[in-house]
């Protein structure tokens, strides 16, 4: 009963994720993956990597 209970949640809460995502669209996730990283990482971090 508890999963149950769980797993409603859980598609409750994609539901409302989804609907921010649809309405925000760009602004939600990003225009540039390399930019993201670069909020992540040093430039020394992104050369090791590299």
């Amino acid at each position: 009963m508890k999963e149950n209970k769980e797993y409603i949640q859980a598609l409750e809460k994609a539901k409302e994720n989804y609907a921010d995502l649809k309405e925000r669209g760009e602004e939600a996730i990003g225009k540039d993956a390399l930019e993201f990283m670069d909020s992540l990482m040093t430039s020394e971090e992104i050369i090791e990597r590299v």
